[in-house]
């Protein structure tokens, strides 16, 4: 039995292009850095919510203080 693989477009599928040293299309260069920003909104949102300073939280997930306060003004 063959593992399922994920189709293209995923953040599996990117990461399966970089380790047999494929092209990267389109779709799998999206989900990667759509995937990476949506886990660090998520992880910014989490450290907001129990408490941790627009600044210090910017801090902890590698973003800007001007990017910290436009997600805050988003929400």
């Amino acid at each position: 039995m063959t593992a399922q693989l994920r189709p293209c477009g995923t953040p599996a599928a990117y990461n399966r292009h970089r380790y047999r040293d494929e092209p990267i299309d389109d779709a799998c260069a999206q989900a990667r850095r759509r995937s990476a920003w949506t886990l660090r909104r998520e992880d910014y949102r989490w450290l907001r919510s129990n408490g941790e300073p627009i600044e210090a939280a910017a801090q902890r997930i590698g973003i800007t203080e001007k990017t910290a306060k436009r997600w805050e003004a988003a929400a």
